[in-house]
């Protein structure tokens, strides 16, 4: 309140009934729900980005499975090519190779499927041991021409 002269008067800062004990216990409230927050986006964010992670290298794994079994088909004067394609052998497959983080199966077939008949349809799934994740990847390749390569999307 102004007095006559313009001087403030006394606003009796020093008065003990609890008001400034009520402004902190909400300013604490305020800070607490704020510092939850954040911690709440930061934990989502890192199982975000640890599943985007997983995901990546299950991926990776799959796809090496492939071109692992691409090579061991063409190795040896493409003799493993040759019985696919002769149907010598119905398939090559292989279980629980241990590679890198994770196990993976694959399979080499003479394919029947639609725009690769007579190619070679290798699949591999991969399963990472931390999580359990998998992927599987299909790749087609022309035995006439090993180098025209078709990936597909299960």
């Amino acid at each position: 309140m102004k007095r006559r002269d313009g001087s403030i008067k006394n606003l009796k800062l020093n008065r003990d009934d609890g008001g400034a004990l009520a402004f902190v216990i909400i300013m604490l409230m305020v800070i607490s729900i704020l510092v939850a927050s954040v911690l709440f986006l930061f934990n989502n964010n890192l199982v975000q980005a640890k599943s985007i992670e997983n995901n990546m290298e299950v991926y990776y794994l799959a796809y090496s499975g492939v071109e692992m079994s691409y090579a061991a088909l063409l190795a040896n004067t493409n003799e493993k090519m040759k019985a696919l394609t002769d149907k010598t052998v119905p398939s090559f497959t292989t279980n629980g190779i241990v590679f890198g983080n994770g196990l993976i199966d694959t399979q080499a077939v003479l394919s029947t499927d639609t725009g690769f008949v007579d190619w070679i349809k290798i699949t591999v799934t991969a399963t990472l041991d931390k999580n359990g994740d998998t992927d599987t990847r299909i790749m087609y390749f022309d035995p006439n021409d090993p180098t025209k390569k078709v990936w597909k999307d299960n």
